[in-house]
């Protein structure tokens, strides 16, 4: 439908109900809800940022309104910047969780991280402590992290050099035994400009459960 249309003049009609333009440069926003209150996630300006409201369009004003948390920079200082796909997930311990994938050491390597809510509940926000994910791997770059549901268990799936891995989590921030790698580059809309897998989401129906991924 929107074929000859050129993609500048569609972002000018386009008005995004969640996300203003004024916010910046923001990625990767990711939801969660708790006691009737929705919860956002998301990478701006390369900082970890959390904002809430009561409705789906009240996020549009959040920063407005001080419904808001940075919960961690992007400063030159910083030792964990440029949070990759952060996602909010409740854990097994009754704590929620972000997990993403932030710019760690001298040049750009990415590994799973995770930062801790201060209570069991959302309203009170997170902990800017980063917590680096204890798994074996030598890889430069781990993104996409998320969690899987199954059976009273808790595993980890994340993207790792294009290749989709998954671990059991003996407790939020860290993985125990092999970690296996399920997923790779085959087809050809996989390997697209980069041959990777990435960006794993989670469905549960019934007792089965799906995966989508892009």
């Amino acid at each position: 439908l929107y074929s000859n249309v050129m993609y500048e003049d569609f972002e000018k009609t386009l008005t995004n109900p969640i996300i203003p333009t004024a916010s910046g440069n923001v990625a990767d926003p990711f939801f969660a809800m708790e006691d009737g209150v929705y919860y956002q996630a998301y990478n701006k300006d390369g900082g970890l940022h959390v904002v809430w409201s009561d409705t789906l369009s009240g996020l549009a004003t959040a920063y407005a309104d001080g419904n808001y948390q940075v919960v961690n920079t992007n400063d030159d200082g910083d030792v964990y910047k440029n949070f990759f796909a952060p996602e909010i997930h409740k854990m097994n311990d009754g704590y929620w969780y972000i997990y993403s994938a932030p710019e760690y050491g001298n040049g750009s390597k990415h590994k799973m991280a995770a930062v801790r809510s201060k209570t069991q509940y959302l309203k009170d926000g997170f902990e800017s402590t980063v917590t680096l994910m204890d798994y074996e791997s030598t890889a430069q770059l781990s993104i996409d992290g998320t969690v899987m549901n199954y059976k009273g268990k808790q595993y980890f799936i994340y993207s790792e050099q294009g290749c989709m891995k998954i671990g059991l989590m003996e407790s939020p921030t860290k993985l125990t035994g092999d970690l296996v790698s399920f997923l790779t580059p085959k087809y050809d809309w996989e390997k697209q400009i980069y041959s990777l897998v990435e960006g794993p989401a989670m469905l549960y129906h019934n007792d089965r459960v799906f995966m989508t991924f892009s």
